[in-house]
C-alpha cells in the first residue's frame, strides 16, 4: 500500500508540473496508410483522461505515450460522482475530443449513472477502461461498461480487465488493483492499440 501511495504522490506531482492544455478544436483526419503512421498520430492526439487511483498510478506511463494528455484523477473517485467533473472540465476548455474514463475500481454503478456521464461528455470519442477482475465488483462494473459501449456509437470499450488477467504478479502492486510501472506501460499501450484499431477500421 505504501508503494502505491508513493507512486500516486509522484504522479500527482508530475501532473501538476507538466499537465498539457488540451486543444478542443477538431482533430485532423487520421490517414489509414499504415499502422505506424496512425500510431504516431494517435500518440499526438489531445486526450482527456478522467479516473481514480488506477489512473493516477498509471499517469506517468500514459503521459509518456500520450504527451498531449490532460489527466484528471482522484483517489477514491466513483463513476457516479464524475458527471459534474466532466461538466467542469468542458466549461474550462479541458475536455478534449477524445476522452478516456478509468473508473469502477471503487464501486459499482447503475446504467442511468453511466448514461448521465456519457451524455455530459457529449459528442466526443469516449473510451471506457474495464476494471481488473481482482476487484470484487469488477464483473458487475465491466458488464455495465460493455453495455454502455453497445448503446452508444461513440463509446468504445478498452478491456483492461481481461487483458491483465494472469499478469497480476507482474503488472500490479501487491494490492492487486493498482498497476506498477510495468502494468502502467501495458495499460498505456493497450489504450493506444485500441485507438489505432478504431482509426484503421
Amino acid at each position: 500500500v505504501q508503494e502505491v501511495e508513493e507512486k500516486i504522490r509522484q504522479n500527482q506531482a508530475l501532473l501538476q508540473e507538466t499537465t498539457a492544455e488540451p486543444t478542443t478544436e477538431g482533430t485532423t483526419t487520421i490517414s489509414n496508410e499504415a499502422k505506424a503512421n496512425t500510431e504516431q498520430q494517435v500518440k499526438q492526439t489531445p486526450i482527456t483522461f478522467v479516473g481514480d487511483s488506477v489512473l493516477l498510478a498509471s499517469a506517468n506511463k500514459l503521459r509518456e505515450v500520450f504527451p498531449n494528455a490532460y489527466v484528471d484523477g482522484e483517489v477514491g473517485r466513483q463513476l457516479y460522482y464524475s458527471t459534474p467533473i466532466v461538466q467542469k472540465l468542458a466549461q474550462q476548455g479541458k475536455l478534449s475530443q477524445t476522452v478516456v474514463f478509468v473508473l469502477g475500481s471503487n464501486g459499482a454503478f447503475s446504467a442511468s449513472q453511466i448514461d448521465a456521464l456519457i451524455q455530459a461528455t457529449g459528442n466526443r470519442e469516449i473510451f471506457l477502461v474495464t476494471a481488473g477482475y481482482e476487484i470484487k465488483w469488477a464483473k458487475e462494473v465491466n458488464e455495465q461498461l460493455k453495455a454502455a459501449a453497445e448503446r452508444y456509437p461513440n463509446v468504445h470499450l478498452i478491456d483492461w480487465g481481461t487483458y491483465a488477467k494472469g499478469h497480476t504478479k507482474q503488472w500490479l502492486f501487491d494490492d492487486e488493483i493498482h498497476p506498477n510501472d510495468t502494468g502502467a506501460a501495458e495499460l498505456a499501450n493497450l489504450i493506444l492499440q485500441e485507438m489505432v484499431k478504431l482509426k484503421l477500421q
